[in-house]
């Protein structure tokens, strides 16, 4: 099981949030990093949980199939965990979020505070300055099955 962490910086006169993806190994070794900005984000919220969808995704996408999951959006994570229908003004994020999550053999969701996770803390702040997507692979992510 691979440890993964996300987190979300919010501008609100821009409508612009920066994210950062941090993925461990086993060991707490960094074997992948991402930083992205995403335009066009109405709150702090909504950003929250598009990041937590774009961290599913990417895991996905990166072949990890039994992951941990930490954030610092209590109330985005809570609402992940639920298996109550969700009819707040993010519940389309969330159920987009859910539906990911059926992509996993295991995941596990936690949640860390903002002190928890410097390094993905930095990608976060590392998102802003540009409008591209930054990858960092360490090794390619193995292939765990399903």
């Amino acid at each position: 099981m691979t440890l993964h962490h996300f987190e979300t910086a919010f501008k609100s006169e821009q409508n612009i949030s920066g994210t950062g993806v941090v993925i461990r190994n086993q060991e707490g070794l960094v074997m992948g990093s991402c930083a992205l900005v995403m335009k066009h984000v109405p709150t702090p919220f909504a950003a929250e949980a598009l990041t937590c969808m774009q961290a599913l995704k990417l895991f996905l996408d990166f072949g990890f199939y039994s992951i941990e999951l930490e954030g610092d959006s209590l109330t985005v994570l809570k609402k992940m965990k639920s298996t109550s229908q969700d009819f707040s003004l993010i519940s389309a994020y969330i159920v987009d979020g859910k539906r990911l999550l059926d992509g996993f053999a295991l995941c596990k969701i936690l949640f860390v505070g903002q002190s928890e996770n410097r390094a993905t803390h930095l990608m976060e702040k590392e998102a802003f300055p540009g409008d591209e997507a930054t990858y960092l692979v360490e090794d390619a992510a193995p292939n765990e099955g399903r």
